[in-house]
């Protein structure tokens, strides 16, 4: 056909569409909907045209595109995970139908303890509990003076009377220590002997608990306050301490925030309260050691930097955090990255940093952390 026909017969179909005599279809009916271009009166049948075929191929593009990075870390898994296998070789499953959560202050029965530290841990539903049946060997809580108490949580004006470091923290762990140690009178000397003290672990009572607190108000008003309300520790021998090695023992002190190194000698004697060391700056001076530090702690975006868009490291990256942590062992130091990249990547950094060494993962999803000791 010739273009000029061509042309012709469109104008003839346009006068056609626009004569009385062409009715469109009743829209109220749906059987009219599918029968459109069938009808005597409308014999032009219903056209795809290219532009809408662009259109949603733009929009499957995008959301295709906008969810790769989630269906890659699902994939990934799927697969078998040899190094977070291998990194709980030696922990038992964790019950996962197990009644959740523990509220009461009582020895964690049955729950092999994972090297995780429970971030912020006083935002959890259930603080210290949730995490301690969780696995988590370490928790974190943020401590405020005010009124002569010692307050918990993030930000100033977030303050809850009742959430106090001793309502939330040392009771509870007071009580689940007695509950462990109950042949062993805590408040005699015994108690700071060699006897076999038994941690908050029933299935692995020697691994002690690290309670890390963060103060955050002056230090030098704070400390004392702080040091009164850990004497029963103290007195009993339930603290790690340094006597010319590191004796571990069910609880362990490590102050982070507005806390000066210099005052470690006067506020712990008997070293028995520990420092949370800078992990990057270790290389570069000498005074942090078993004696007075345990963590080495520094913000991993700070000192490694941003991952790529799929949660992957470059091997500069590795190498950086293979350094840092060898660095901090030679030292008999445990390392902890804080600020390291969560969301779908959150598991997959987990693995990466167990794999270089580190000695606790930093974790706000404790449910996550339950999948992880299991390979999950």
């Amino acid at each position: 056909m010739a273009f000029s026909d061509l042309e012709h017969k469109l104008e003839n179909d346009d006068e056609a569409a626009s004569s009385p005599r062409y009715q469109s279809p009743d829209h109220g009916s749906i059987s009219a909907l599918f029968t459109r271009g069938s009808s005597h009166q409308d014999k032009r049948p219903f056209e795809w045209k290219p532009k809408y075929s662009n259109a949603v191929l733009v929009i499957t593009n995008i959301v295709f595109l906008s969810t790769l990075p989630y269906l890659i870390v699902r994939c990934q898994s799927l697969a078998p995970k040899a190094d977070v296998q291998h990194a709980f070789a030696n922990l038992d499953p964790f019950d996962t139908h197990a009644a959740r959560p523990i509220k009461s202050a009582d020895p964690v029965v049955g729950v092999e303890p994972i090297p995780c530290h429970s971030h912020n841990d006083y935002t959890q539903p259930n603080p210290l509990h949730d995490a301690l049946e969780a696995g988590c060997i370490s928790v974190e809580a943020d401590i405020w003076l005010q009124d002569n108490d010692l307050f918990i949580a993030h930000e100033q004006d977030a303050l809850d009377p009742p959430k106090t470091l001793k309502s939330l923290y040392i009771d509870p762990i007071t009580k689940i220590i007695q509950d462990q140690n109950v042949d062993i009178d805590l408040s005699a000397d015994e108690a700071s002997s060699d006897a076999a003290l038994k941690g908050v672990f029933t299935a692995n009572s020697s691994q002690p608990l690290t309670l890390l607190i963060d103060i955050k108000t002056d230090s030098g008003d704070t400390l004392p306050v702080l040091m009164d309300q850990l004497s029963f520790f103290r007195s009993s021998g339930l603290l790690t301490h340094f006597t010319n090695h590191l004796i571990l023992r069910p609880l362990t002190i490590v102050l982070s925030g507005n806390t000066a190194f210099s005052s470690l000698p006067s506020l712990a004697p008997n070293h028995d309260i520990f420092f949370d060391a800078p992990l990057d700056t270790l290389s570069s001076s000498l005074q942090y050691t078993t004696q007075n530090s345990y963590y080495a702690s520094v913000s991993f975006s700070k000192t490694i930097g941003k991952t790529s868009w799929l949660g992957d490291i470059s091997d500069e990256q590795m190498k950086k955090i293979k350094e840092q942590i060898q660095e901090a062992h030679e030292r008999g130091l445990k390392v902890r990255y804080w600020d390291t990249p969560g969301g779908a990547f959150e598991k997959q950094m987990w693995g990466k940093l167990w794999e270089a060494g580190a000695d606790v993962v930093n974790v706000n999803d404790l449910e996550g952390a339950r999948d992880f000791s299991e390979g999950k």
